[in-house]
């Protein structure tokens, strides 16, 4: 169903309820603000036949006419797919559908093409109907977009994670060959550009593909955060490789590759083994509860508990109440070590390495050797939030 003959389908309905319940409801339709702030349309919902605006703008209006007390309006035929969120929300609100039927109609109203020989029908030019149509594909398509920014993301995250656990620090030379043939032609050509470097972090250059090899080439160290084998997982994501084509090439998806997207996202979900909270878990947010109970917290200060991970691992998260306080995913961040000014690093904040996108601060190789110059494990430091992009940290006197 098209979002005009969703609209058409309930002006009846509409007209009723102003009719029967609130009659001002049609002189708030008529005004081109409320229309505005409650369908996101730029005209009117509905008008007078014999308003000005008729005379001006008929070919916005749809050419049957409604009569409501002796008087007939025409209603405004200007609707786009991205409307169709605050129609629905509309008919619920005045209680018109319910849930259940809101769920029904979002699901059947998708965009659908205008075909060519309905173009003129309406009065609109091709080119505003073409305009239309990219801003509802654009819209349409960033939700998949973001979807898969975020599995692909949280894979690199997966493997850079259980990779540097088995291996150390350097366990990029455990990489195939291949992989780091193609992330070497991908660093190079990146040099020969003038555009700002996308990464210091060479698994960020790895295609979708090399994120496979990688998996399937350690398998051995992979298997336990998989319920299944290798074959399961590499049906998977080979799948999701090519439902990626039309996201990365900016091709709109048919309906069909919709749903097995959504499937095989599911099916991603499912393979991987959620990660249970470890015994020590509990020891440690007790702990560090105490010390926040003990140490003074403001809006902008907080302390951080030096656990295993950020004593020897080179990063920290920022607590949900602080989230707000950091800058975007993938931002760079100003850290200064202790109080000297000229003693600082450049780290990377990362959105998508915790499952409620709060910040996890990588600060890297000089954050972790002054850690762990000045403190033991189980120590605590400040964070003095100064800037989104500017932090310091400094040992915590007693207090």
């Amino acid at each position: 169903m098209k979002i005009g003959e969703l609209v058409k389908n309930y002006i009846p309905h509409i007209l009723n309820y102003c009719t029967s319940i609130d009659f001002r409801e049609l002189e708030r339709l008529c005004h081109k603000g409320y229309s505005k702030d409650t369908f996101d349309i730029n005209y009117p919902f509905c008008v007078k036949i014999d308003d000005d605006i008729i005379n001006e703008e008929s070919n916005r209006f749809w050419k049957p006419s409604f009569r409501v007390n002796q008087l007939e309006y025409r209603v405004c035929s200007q609707w786009i797919i991205s409307n169709k969120t605050k129609f629905l929300e509309y008919l619920l609100r005045i209680k018109i559908i319910d849930k259940n039927k809101y769920e029904e109609l979002d699901q059947q109203v998708v965009y659908l093409p205008v075909n060519k020989l309905d173009r003129n029908v309406s009065g609109i030019s091709a080119s505003f109907l073409g305009q239309n149509k990219l801003e509802t594909e654009a819209i349409e398509m960033s939700g998949y977009y973001k979807k898969f920014y975020y599995l692909e993301r949280s894979i690199r995250i997966l493997i850079e994670e259980v990779m540097h656990e088995s291996f150390g620090d350097n366990w990029w030379q455990r990489i195939d060959s291949r992989v780091k043939r193609n992330v070497g032609n991908n660093l190079e050509y990146e040099l020969d550009t003038s555009h700002t470097k996308r990464s210091e972090r060479r698994i960020d250059y790895t295609t979708f593909g090399d994120l496979r090899k990688i998996i399937n080439t350690h398998w051995d160290v992979f298997n336990v955060k998989f319920k299944r084998n290798l074959t399961s997982v590499n049906e998977v994501l080979i799948d999701l490789n090519r439902l990626r084509v039309p996201i990365a090439h900016c091709s709109p998806f048919v309906k069909k590759e919709v749903r097995r997207l959504e499937i095989r996202l599911d099916d991603w979900n499912d393979l991987l083994i959620q990660q249970e909270k470890k015994d020590e878990t509990p020891v440690r947010e007790i702990k560090e509860k105490r010390i926040v109970d003990k140490v003074s917290e403001s809006k902008d200060s907080f302390v951080v508990v030096l656990g295993k991970k950020y004593y020897e691992d080179g990063f920290f998260n920022v607590r949900v109440r602080y989230s707000d306080q950091f800058g975007d995913d993938l931002s760079q961040i100003k850290i200064q070590l202790g109080d000297n000014p000229n003693n600082y690093t450049i780290g990377k904040i990362n959105r998508t390495a915790n499952s409620n996108a709060t910040p996890r601060i990588f600060a890297g190789r000089l954050y972790k050797n002054w850690v762990q110059s000045y403190f033991n494990r189980g120590d605590i430091f400040r964070v003095d939030v100064i800037e989104k992009d500017f932090i310091k940290l400094s040992q915590v006197k007693n207090e």
